[in-house]
């Protein structure tokens, strides 16, 4: 049983307790889904919305014997932060909504939390991974992913001792994910005695030609991109025909099929942390996958 069953039949079992199945016929309550479901990052986005779906699908019969209907509204933020903060205030002003899975993106899930706060909406995140996330203790916000601070140097010490890199040109895409990641992995090597050359921010998606340039001149033997798949592919294939052929190394942003056919070749000597262990290695995981497609 997941977890999120074993919570919604004890919550039934809380209200069958009181008496509340006819009082409660014919009444609906919301799950919401906050993620991209429109535009480049939509493949995770959509990921989102199918495993809330899912576990719906699985806690609806519960609520039945309740009286009550269990739906899930999934609401399309298009990883944008006033896009996001927007589709918030609505969930916040739906009574039959009671809980949000989202945001995806750490830029948005900070403004959106912040919405949703005055309305106690409890928000499950499980995919933002910066600091500030939960550094502002809103009480009804949760987070199941580990965070900037655990996932940074942990690449930090990859690039360090598996890569033996001594020099390293940091990268970030100027999001709130990738800057709180970039900085992790900046910090963490520094203080392992490993020279960050250079740290910059880019929002560039079409021509990576000016910062591959910056990047032949300081000669690092690592890149670090504090990205997403969608950016960082562009920027590898690029790379890569620019002749740079040194290791590229980033976060679970890069965790993505699509990342490979963005990249193409280029893909080629790429590593990233991710926040998730593979499905193969939990021995529950594979019953859910298979649920799951």
């Amino acid at each position: 049983m997941s977890a999120t069953t074993r919570m919604t039949v004890t919550l039934a079992a809380l209200l069958l307790g009181s008496g509340a199945s006819a009082q409660n016929a014919g009444k609906t309550i919301k799950i919401a889904t906050l993620s991209p479901l429109s535009g480049s990052l939509s493949s995770l986005g959509v990921q989102v919305r199918n495993g809330t779906q899912l576990a719906v699908n699985e806690a609806a019969p519960a609520f039945a014997k309740l009286g009550l209907k269990l739906q899930l509204v999934a609401f399309d933020d298009q990883a944008d932060p006033a896009t996001g903060t927007a589709a918030a205030r609505k969930i916040a002003a739906d009574r039959q909504i009671l809980a949000v899975v989202g945001a995806l993106n750490s830029g948005v899930t900070i403004p959106a939390t912040a919405a949703l706060q005055a309305s106690r909406v409890a928000v499950v995140n499980s995919a933002s991974t910066a600091n500030q996330v939960t550094d502002r203790g809103l009480k009804n916000v949760n987070r199941i992913v580990p965070r900037d601070d655990a996932q940074g140097p942990a690449g930090a010490s990859f690039i360090r001792s598996t890569l033996k890199a001594r020099k390293v040109y940091v990268l970030n895409d100027k999001t709130a994910y990738g800057e709180g990641l970039a900085r992790e992995v900046e910090r963490s090597l520094k203080a392992a005695g490993v020279k960050v050359v250079a740290s910059e921010g880019t929002e560039e998606k079409a021509d990576f030609s000016g910062v591959i340039a910056k990047i032949r001149l300081q000669k690092p033997d690592v890149i670090y991109f504090g990205g997403v798949y969608n950016q960082v592919g562009v920027f590898l294939r690029q790379l890569r025909g620019a002749g740079v052929m040194i290791p590229v190394v980033g976060g679970d942003g890069l965790d993505s099929s699509e990342l490979s056919k963005i990249a193409g070749p280029g893909a080629r000597d790429v590593y990233y942390t991710t926040t998730a262990a593979p499905v193969e290695s939990l021995p529950s995981a594979g019953a859910f996958a298979a649920t799951y497609r």
